[in-house]
């Protein structure tokens, strides 16, 4: 009896031991749980790694930067250095004569003359003017004016013919039929002949039953010289009231031609159709003449002036 006491009482300790690890275990998951709810939550992105290059400052950025800032100020520094120290020019003295010196042009220099220190630049020629252009009024009395062969010769100026082609002029190049002067020399092309034109060669072709030969002859039965051209354009420039009439030269009308072809809107490639080629001097003086708008085709350029058609009608 005494044994069975004492198990009894062991087993109950033991039971009551049991109660208070299976209370103490609970307890311990509790507070665990209660733990990882409260800690913060933590997902990795990326692994981290080693920086290969610094973040800041940028080294290349700020070495570009600098040497800049340095060659600014170089530059700045320069620019009031020369500002401040600039020689003040050297007058002459009143009255003073100005002592030239002759140039050595060959090998050795002229004797007692000082060391030449720079050469003074050449002037370059100044570009020759470009002849006058004649109104439109002055255009129809120059024409009025003058005699056949001398309106036949300003018709021709002012068709795009020059000087010497109107000399050269022969009835073998006269189509009418197709309505073409067939230019030859050194702008060889097909002129076209305007209305004003064609009237002036049918009446001359009547006077010449044979239409052989030079169309302007002398009167020995050649070719007309060129100064006897310029003298009737001449001529006709005094005996039509012209003001400066002798500025009115085969330079003028030409000119004066070419700039109402221009100032259309005229391609220059096409000009050499019309008036054969121009030397790139002359050719670069006219550029201005020409307007700011668009260049046009030969084909919407009106080619006769309006006081040749004024004449032609009026004839």
């Amino acid at each position: 009896m005494v044994r069975f006491g004492e198990f009894k009482a062991m087993q109950e300790d033991l039971t009551h031991l049991e109660q208070l690890h299976c209370a103490a275990s609970d307890r311990l998951a509790r507070l665990e749980a209660s733990d990882s709810e409260v800690a913060p939550q933590v997902e990795i992105l990326e692994a981290a790694s080693v920086p290969q290059l610094p973040w800041r400052p940028l080294y290349a950025r700020d070495a570009g930067i600098s040497l800049g800032a340095a060659v600014a100020l170089g530059f700045l520094a320069i620019w009031l250095v020369e500002f401040f120290s600039r020689p003040e020019p050297k007058t002459a003295a009143a009255g003073g004569r100005r002592q030239w010196w002759p140039v050595a042009v060959g090998r050795g220099a002229v004797a007692g003359s000082p060391p030449l220190l720079a050469a003074e630049p050449a002037c370059l020629p100044a570009p020759d003017p470009l002849p006058r252009e004649l109104t439109d009024a002055e255009i129809a009395a120059l024409l009025r004016a003058a005699n056949d062969d001398g309106r036949l010769i300003e018709m021709g100026l002012l068709s795009g013919m020059s000087a010497e082609e109107i000399v050269a002029l022969d009835w073998d190049q006269l189509d009418l039929d197709a309505g073409t002067i067939r230019i030859s020399g050194e702008s060889p092309r097909a002129l076209p002949i305007n209305a004003p034109l064609r009237q002036l060669i049918i009446g001359r072709r009547a006077l010449q039953p044979q239409a052989a030969g030079a169309v302007l002859c002398s009167p020995s039965g050649g070719p007309l010289p060129l100064d006897d051209i310029r003298s009737l354009v001449m001529y006709a420039a005094y005996d039509g009231g012209i003001e400066a009439a002798d500025e009115v030269t085969l330079q003028t009308l030409r000119h004066t031609y070419l700039v109402y072809l221009l100032r259309q809107g005229i391609r220059f490639a096409d000009i050499g159709r019309i008036a054969g080629r121009l030397p790139q001097q002359e050719l670069a003086a006219y550029m201005r003449f020409a307007p700011s708008q668009p260049r046009r085709p030969l084909e919407e350029i009106e080619l006769v002036l309006p006081p040749l058609t004024d004449i032609a009608g009026a004839a």
